[in-house]
């Protein structure tokens, strides 16, 4: 019990930064994960078919966070339509990476994936008013190339 409280406050104590930083690192340790289950899928599952299961076994697992935190309040939203649109984005981006990984060997895939951040940061210049540092953008170009 001890310990349970200690990891709270540990975690309670963290910058912003050092938690999206966990976090990041998280997902990029077990998006590879995926991408070689699907790549293993795909020679029996049509893609559509792998990203289907996906969502719904995702939303088992998160329904009854959804249910505990009464689902109409949840729904209220003044951004709904972003919302819609960041879901059939989101669809869309997953269903051809699933085709992408059905069709590429799976390092290629992958490699590619990692240019996502050629596409994010201007991205997020543009619509979010982020203003990136002369090193970020150093550093973005340096792991580019």
């Amino acid at each position: 019990m001890e310990f349970n409280k200690n990891l709270i406050y540990f975690w309670n104590n963290l910058s912003p930064n050092v938690k999206g930083f966990i976090f990041i690192f998280l997902a990029s340790a077990t998006f590879p994960v995926m991408g070689t289950i699907v790549k293993h899928l795909t020679s029996e599952l049509h893609p559509f078919q792998i990203a289907f299961f996906r969502c719904f076994f995702g939303l088992i697992i998160i329904l009854p966070i959804i249910v505990k935190n009464n689902p109409i309040k949840i729904l209220i939203t003044e951004k709904l339509p972003i919302h819609l649109l960041r879901g059939l984005l989101g669809i869309g981006a997953m269903m051809a990476g699933f085709t992408a990984l059905s069709m590429l060997p799976l390092a290629t895939a992958v490699t590619l994936g990692y240019t996502r951040i050629l596409f994010l940061v201007p991205l997020a210049i543009i619509f979010l008013g982020e203003k990136p540092g002369f090193i970020r953008i150093l550093l973005i170009s340096f792991g580019f190339i």
